[in-house]
């Protein structure tokens, strides 16, 4: 289950939105609470609604945005509506909107179940509700009403990611940004920072420990190569920036994400994810790729070049692409139909985008926040390891 503060806004625009919604029957009204004698009245519009929460936001005029948006997200259909409602009056009640005038408005045109919840931050005696670390107490405040151990979660994807096979440091720490932790590396511990604070730790010793025992399948390499050739005559390998649909119909792109139509298909069907790495502003220079039935990190090197793997190649029609198919070699596909649900939660994965924090996490794509510089030409480990303590920058998700 994931919750999302949305950037606040001066006018109540949250409601005229989830408004529509209901009007096209993509929404449904689940609860208003604290209205006073409005929900007596019967056929309310929405400009009722804004009216009485800029009464009350009208009692503190130094505050310019008033309007509190929140949406909840339940994976799939894991949460009904009257579910996904109940949690989050008691979501509210724990961040200090219990008093609060509030709606909470079901959405069902998505593939996940999800409420947005519209309030002001004012209350009735014209004091601001505290915000402070407001992103990470609405998390922290979820994770206690669903019973999820934070520290435990943190230790359980702690030992599922050292159960793959990697052969760098940074390898291994992408594993685990990509589940959303931010990590902190001193010469001896790397840290899994999550929700504002530390979790657990690992000794870097067990770290090389397990580079060492690393094994490489050939056979496997040459398996994913085939995978490659193949499915490159039928789905296109041109980069394109990563967008994400927002609600209204509108898309951003997200940024120094990059993916393609081979990309997605290889991930859908055989749960192999490709990262594409780049510097900012500045074309994609290499490849990783997260193998997960196999469990393994490889560089995109070890089975096709960067430069291979994005060329151009003319598109077969469907009719060559039936023969081409009949025609090449039989290749087995790995024993997986989607990523493994097992070591890629979809709940909470962390990732904050500052350009795009007034949306919902639940319309990007999942994605892991991922930018390691495993180039193919270098050794990460030996090279930009080195580089990163000249600079003196600390080891993070963002580099």
């Amino acid at each position: 289950m994931v919750i999302k503060i949305l950037k606040a806004a001066g006018v109540y625009e949250g409601i005229r939105y989830n408004t529509r919604k209901i009007e096209n029957d993509k929404a449904e009204l689940m609860k208003t609470e604290n209205f006073g004698a409005l929900n007596a009245l019967g056929a309310l519009r929405p400009e009722d609604y804004i009216r009485y929460l800029e009464l009350i936001s009208a009692q503190n005029t130094r505050i310019r945005l008033p309007q509190f948006h929140a949406v909840l997200s339940a994976k799939g259909r894991s949460f009904s509506k009257t579910q996904l409602t109940k949690v989050a009056g008691e979501w509210m009640k724990s961040m200090g909107y219990g008093e609060q005038p509030y709606l909470i408005i079901y959405h069902k045109d998505t593939q996940n179940n999800h409420v947005h919840i519209v309030s002001t931050r004012i209350n009735k005696e014209g004091k601001k509700i505290c915000s402070v670390y407001e992103k990470i107490r609405a998390v922290r405040e979820l994770n206690k009403l669903i019973g999820l151990n934070e520290k435990l979660k943190a230790k359980t994807d702690l030992e599922k990611a050292l159960g793959y096979n990697f052969s760098t440091t940074s390898q291994f720490m992408m594993l685990l940004e990509a589940q959303g932790y931010v990590l902190q590396e001193t010469p001896e511990v790397l840290y899994l920072v999550k929700y504002g604070k530390r979790l657990c730790s690992l000794k870097s010793a067990q770290i090389q420990t397990r580079i060492k025992e690393r094994q490489v399948d050939q056979k496997r390499i040459a398996q994913l190569r085939l995978v490659f050739e193949k499915y490159r005559h039928q789905y296109s390998s041109k980069l394109v920036p990563l967008t994400a649909p927002l609600p209204g119909g509108r898309t951003i792109e997200v940024p120094g994400k990059y993916t393609s139509d081979l990309a997605i298909f290889l991930r859908e069907k055989f749960g192999v994810e490709l990262f594409f790495h780049s510097s900012e502003g500045k074309p994609v220079y290499g490849y990783s790729i997260i193998d997960h039935s196999e469990k393994q990190v490889l560089k995109g090197s070890e089975v096709m070049r960067r430069d291979v793997l994005l060329e151009p190649v003319p598109l077969l029609s469907e009719k060559l692409q039936t023969e081409y198919l009949n025609n090449s070699e039989t290749l087995a596909s790995p024993d997986v139909t989607d990523t493994p649900e097992d070591f890629y939660e979809h709940e909470d994965s962390g990732n904050d985008f500052e350009e795009i924090s007034e949306e919902l996490r639940e319309y990007i794509p999942h994605t892991p926040d991922v930018n390691v510089s495993i180039s193919d030409d270098i050794d990460d480990e030996a090279i930009n390891g080195r580089n990163r303590r000249k600079k003196k920058k600390a080891r993070t998700n963002t580099r």
